[in-house]
């Protein structure tokens, strides 16, 4: 069976009797560049891609779950409506990969690369992405809920309607991210940066926000920090005489 790209070009080839799975492995032990692979709709659960080359690999709706791609380079790959459930992406590239609505609950995203990719209505409901590299990613609709996004970076990045209900954001950077009408109820923003961050009308009921640096108050426009959006935050921490939000909020720049 021979394995193509897009295009139609013959990237690798192999006996005509095995079967994709089999071919694909057979690429992987020879270490072939698998650059523009087309994998449309492929069944691929369980497999195991350790430090394999596929950038700009068409993986579109395919099935991955449970599958061990460790530091692999997708970069510029398209997975949307992949379903990547469980699937272990540990220290793999993703930069300016299109993962839209791609299924990735309880998958290991953990330093990962994922700068400027596309995850608008991704779901990633108890996805490890602690320490994952996301600068410049867009995130809208996204489901981020219960997911572990300690030490992430997501500076600049757009997460705009997102739901990060009872998210772990400990430590995370946030610089200049977009979280317009954003869900971070529960949410755990303990020491996160917010510095530039646009809050507006974003829910911040019951979230941890101790040590929390939200730079300039200018930067919450729209948003009643005073009111129930953040009526049960953990604000414990603020020494500032005369602060209204006795708490750990940091408003300096």
């Amino acid at each position: 069976m021979n394995l193509s790209n897009r295009n139609g070009k013959v990237i690798f080839s192999a006996d005509e009797d095995l079967s994709l799975r089999d071919t694909l492995l057979l690429a992987i032990r020879e270490k072939a560049d698998l650059s523009g692979i087309y994998l449309f709709g492929a069944d691929l659960r369980e497999m195991d891609f350790n430090e394999v080359r596929m950038p700009g690999a068409d993986l579109r709706g395919a099935c991955l779950r449970g599958a061990n791609v460790f530091e692999c380079d997708l970069s510029g790959a398209d997975l949307q409506d992949a379903d990547l459930t469980g699937a272990d992406f540990y220290l793999s590239n993703f930069t300016k990969a299109d993962m839209r609505r791609a299924e990735m609950v309880q998958s290991n995203l953990s330093e990962a690369r994922l700068l400027e990719d596309c995850l608008d209505e991704a779901i990633l409901r108890e996805a490890d992405l602690s320490g994952a590299k996301m600068a410049g990613a867009s995130l809208r609709g996204a489901d981020l809920s219960e997911a572990d996004m300690s030490r992430v970076d997501l500076t600049d990045a757009d997460l705009s309607e997102a739901s990060l209900r009872e998210a772990c954001l400990r430590d995370a950077g946030l610089r200049g991210a977009k979280l317009v009408k954003a869900d971070m109820s529960r949410a755990d923003l303990s020491d996160a940066s917010l510095a530039g961050a646009d809050l507006t009308d974003a829910d911040l009921s019951n979230a941890l926000l101790a040590g929390a640096n939200l730079g300039q108050d200018h930067l919450l426009l729209g948003m009643d920090l005073l009111g129930e959006d953040i009526a049960d935050a953990d604000l414990r921490d603020d020494k500032r005489e005369g602060s209204k939000l006795s708490g750990s909020v940091d408003f300096s720049l």
